[in-house]
């Protein structure tokens, strides 16, 4: 059932003892980030909390992805508005409305002290985000950015209960914005169940005859700043300069954004055509050939230059594929001993540590112990995480 808010419906009273209603407008069609710790949340969750309990969820955007929920779930369609009018005026006009007993924000955006218990998933610390990004804003655009992160700061430190998605995570969160630890726990993202199941041979096989070539080295572009992806065509010459014959596969790239065009030009500068090949982002439905891409790589290089959490380490890992990583924010807590690790912002290292895994043979090593430690980032164990405390908010309402 679909209530239009922009309509003066009313919730027929279902006679459920509870209701949960959850702020999922991060959902979208074609998950990803935020939207993709909804989505595998979401669908666990009904499973999870007592069937007695009503959830309604807030969405922004048709169509969604199927959640295959039962028909206690509900969803309630808003206009797409401002993270402001969201957060400060349409959450606690709904949670009166639709009566809510408890709050589930999958989102730490702009937001305010509710009447509810409220449970917040908290994704990243913003202030370390723009600190690498370095973008610049004008003056209102900046002093509406401040006002955003204001609320956004406010509404964690009012949440009753605030999931982090890495012990890092948690650690800032308590550092930089006074939130009680003992009100804090871990929800990792989560590693799906593909990247394990994925055959390495039969990748190699696949990504050969696509490619031409059975050893390469994966990174990605996909247009974040973070990614720090314009140092790569310089790390492609400086590996050749040594003598790495090994190709470079950069995956993610999304056609028709501006950073492509400079990456395209910084590469044509640098490195011959033939020793890289550009791979466009692959969505929810090319999953086979996103584990192909990690499984048969030689090396994974994660050149982030902060995360949050680390997702696309995690799924190379996963695939069992030796990865080399920075060692800041959570891609040590996720990286672990079983990454190289090298220095982002330096080429020559990052140029002689490739180079010596291949002297070492190191893509060749079993990484058994590897995969095994991934399997403790489990979308299972987070939406378990999620439900419990949502059962444990509920006390304080009896």
């Amino acid at each position: 059932m679909a209530i239009d808010c922009s309509d003066d419906h009313r919730v027929v009273e279902s006679g459920l003892m509870r209701t949960l209603l959850v702020d999922a407008t991060s959902l979208s069609k074609n998950p990803k980030g935020v939207g993709k710790y909804a989505y595998e949340v979401l669908v666990r969750l009904d499973h999870l909390l007592p069937q007695s309990w009503r959830i309604i969820l807030v969405i922004s955007r048709e169509p969604m992805p199927e959640l295959n929920c039962t028909q206690r779930l509900t969803k309630i369609v808003v206009a797409p508005k401002s993270s402001l009018r969201l957060g400060l005026k349409t959450i606690p006009a709904l949670i009166r409305h639709t009566r809510a007993d408890l709050l589930l924000r999958l989102c730490d955006d702009v937001g305010r002290r509710y009447s509810v218990p409220t449970l917040t998933v908290c994704h990243d610390i913003n202030e370390l985000i723009a600190r690498v990004q370095k973008g610049e804003y004008h003056f209102f655009r900046g002093m509406i950015n401040g006002v955003k992160e204001f609320f956004r700061v406010w509404a964690l430190r009012a949440s009753t209960m605030v999931v982090c998605n890495s012990e890092f995570t948690r650690q800032q969160c308590v550092s930089r914005y006074g939130v009680e630890k003992k009100k804090t726990t871990i929800g990792y993202c989560g590693v799906a169940n593909d990247f394990y199941r994925v055959n390495r041979d039969e990748a190699v096989w696949r990504t050969k005859s696509a490619f031409g070539c059975e050893h390469y080295v994966l990174c990605f572009a996909t247009g974040d700043p973070r990614e720090n992806y314009a140092i790569i065509s310089d790390i492609i010459t400086a590996t050749k300069r040594i003598g790495l014959s090994a190709k470079y596969v950069i995956a993610g790239i999304q056609e028709g954004q501006s950073y492509v065009w400079d990456l395209k030009r910084s590469l044509l500068d640098h490195a011959p055509d033939e020793d890289y090949f550009l791979v466009p982002f692959l969505g929810s439905g090319e999953m086979q050939e996103l584990c192909d891409l990690y499984a048969a790589a030689d090396y994974y290089l994660e050149l982030s230059l902060h995360e949050g959490f680390g997702m696309q380490l995690a799924e190379a890992m996963a695939c069992g594929t030796q990865c080399l990583a920075p060692t800041h924010s959570a891609l040590t807590e996720v990286g672990s001993s079983f990454v190289l690790h090298i220095d982002p912002t330096d080429v020559s290292n990052i140029a002689d540590t490739i180079v010596s895994g291949y002297e070492q043979q190191l893509h060749k090593q079993n990484h058994v112990d590897q995969i095994t430690y991934t399997r403790r980032f489990s979308w299972d164990k987070t939406a378990s995480v999620i439900a419990k405390s949502l059962i444990e908010l509920e006390v304080e309402i009896l």
